[in-house]
């Protein structure tokens, strides 16, 4: 089945606002907690009815769809190449991660052991955070190459930190794997720039009408 552009914007939008929770977290040991909800949402959407619906509704992707106008966008200003490489990172692993069935079978596994937590607590609960890092940790990190994630050596030697960052980082993988399934590849990002970015403009403008 063939996707619309908004599908694929969505699901890119995904992967970019990972990026920014991840850069968020390593740099200043924060996190915007209704966009990690949002992102650790999307991880248990195994059957969703539509793409808008992995993330619950289009306003609580409003920073990944920012990201996405400020890094593709030809205005002239700075891009931040350290979202551009988590960016890249984590749609070239979901491709590695699609030719292992077993670590696709033990993702699923794992992600529905964590269910049971999800249902129990708030999904910024450090119990579920924990959980998913772990899942993150005994799967996705036994790829090459891994994600290397920068950020400041204190903030991430604490393990709440840590934690959060896998946790993230699984949402991300989640969200490429959609991009890939709505047909979404990396020649896109480079040669589709412009149609990317009107259109998260479009689910911005939307997004803003409907709030």
């Amino acid at each position: 089945m063939s996707h619309p552009l908004s599908d694929r914007t969505l699901a890119l939008a995904g992967v970019f606002q990972a990026a920014v929770l991840v850069k968020s977290v390593a740099r200043k040991g924060m996190v915007d907690l209704a966009d990690l909800e949002t992102s650790l949402y999307s991880i248990f959407q195994v059957d969703p009815p539509t793409v808008e619906a992995v993330y619950g509704e289009v306003q609580r992707l409003r920073t990944g769809l920012q990201a996405i106008v400020a890094q593709l966008g030809q205005d002239g200003e700075p891009k931040d190449n350290e979202l551009t490489r988590y960016v890249v990172s984590l749609i070239h692993l979901q491709s590695r991660l699609r030719r292992n069935q077993q670590l696709l079978s033990d993702l699923r596994a794992g992600i529905e052991r964590a269910r049971a937590l999800a249902d129990q607590h708030s999904l910024s609960d450090d119990a579920l955070i924990e959980a998913l890092a772990s899942l993150y940790t005994q799967t996705l990190s036994t790829l090459t190459p891994r994600i290397i994630v920068s950020g400041e050596p204190h903030i991430l030697a604490r393990a709440t930190n840590a934690a959060r960052i896998r946790a993230i980082l699984l949402a991300g993988i989640r969200a490429a794997v959609l991009w890939q399934q709505c047909g979404g590849s990396r020649w896109q990002i480079l040669f589709k720039r412009a149609d990317l970015v009107r259109a998260a403009n479009e689910l911005l403008r939307t997004s803003e009408q409907l709030h």
